[in-house]
């Protein structure tokens, strides 16, 4: 069988033909991450799929900048109805981190009473207004992987804005704010995103998007208003 092998490249060689070995594409890296019936599926370069979460209550998924990384909600139908905002309810939910590496899940933080955790404020005020921090969302990786930014519960007209740090497992109140999302290039780089319900001293509010520094939650430009 070699012999014939052999035969058969020598034959090309001299015929004028040329031959390659394909291989497999080493290259193909998560390019993106989506939630498909409460379970995180990843997307890679080639355009295959890969599910990799398996609750069915999990959703808000969000790649790290080095693709290495997912964060994500996970609801473990812990609901009861909320006392501090009349109609609503209080989702005792939870926030992951898996290792795309090693397929490994961790999780980070999950909804908690004031008295249970060491809670650093910062811009925000010297009191949290309701005593626990739940209903968690729309998580983020900071670009070095060293923090998770999250949303949750907060004020009638806004919710609040916390960085959770991987290396230490501090939480720090950053900002009050109805949206959440990262700076990735330029200037303000590593920088937060956020909406921020305010009021006009003649009556009326607004929501406004502001640039703000996410270790002091002060805010490094104005985009304008949002709504």
């Amino acid at each position: 069988m070699k012999r014939f092998i052999i035969l058969i490249i020598s034959v090309l060689i001299l015929s004028g033909c040329s031959y390659k070995i394909v291989k497999n594409p080493t290259d193909d890296r998560a390019d993106g991450v989506i939630n498909r019936g409460g379970n995180i599926f990843v997307k890679y370069s080639s355009g295959n799929e890969k599910q990799v979460t398996f609750t069915g209550g999990d959703s808000q998924p969000s790649l790290s900048e080095d693709k290495k990384l997912i964060v994500f909600v996970r609801d473990i139908g812990d609901k009861v109805p909320s006392i501090d905002f009349a109609g609503g309810t209080t989702n005792y939910n939870q926030i992951w981190l898996l290792n795309l590496d090693t397929l490994v899940e961790k999780k980070v933080f999950k909804s908690s009473d004031l008295k249970d955790i060491n809670l650093l404020l910062n811009a925000v005020g010297e009191k949290f207004p309701i005593d626990k921090i739940a209903n968690l969302s729309n998580p983020l990786i900071s670009l070095d992987n060293n923090y998770i930014y999250f949303m949750s519960l907060a004020w009638v007209t806004s919710g609040a804005i916390f960085s959770y740090n991987l290396n230490d497992n501090q939480i720090k109140l950053i900002s009050d704010g109805n949206s959440l999302s990262l700076v990735k290039d330029g200037e303000f780089r590593g920088d937060l995103i956020i909406s921020r319900h305010k009021y006009y001293e003649e009556g009326g509010a607004y929501d406004n998007d502001y640039i703000i520094d996410p270790n002091t939650g002060k805010e490094l430009k104005m985009l304008g208003v949002s709504n």
